[in-house]
């Protein structure tokens, strides 16, 4: 009876060992994989940067030449003064506080 327990023990610490081996290669390939990403991720955010100050230059320039617009053979420059000017838009008032609205459930009716 001895001999089977010892043999079992044996071969249940083989396989303990074996799993802790296979979980120690499962952590490096996470590892690897976790490395990969994040330079991926360093690669995609640096484009994505670079496509964006791309596309606001583009529009920079875009509205540089639209904000002068050539003249025509037959216009001068200060014969049109209106459009040189811009109508001033009324100030906008803040939104309201929360705290400044009554709130109907605590009205307090006083005689």
């Amino acid at each position: 009876m001895v001999p089977m327990l010892t043999i079992v023990f044996l071969i249940s610490y083989g396989l303990l060992a074996w799993l802790v081996v296979e979980q120690n290669n499962t952590i490096q390939a996470q590892k690897t994989l976790i490395r990969q990403m994040f330079g991926d991720n360093t690669e995609l955010t640096a484009l994505k940067i670079r496509i964006n100050r791309e596309k606001n230059q583009a529009q920079a320039r875009a509205q540089a030449q639209a904000a002068v617009p050539p003249l025509a053979p037959g216009q001068s420059g200060g014969s049109n003064r209106s459009t040189g000017r811009m109508q001033k838009s009324a100030p906008q008032k803040p939104p309201k506080p929360t705290s400044d609205t009554m709130d109907v459930r605590r009205a307090l009716n006083t005689i």
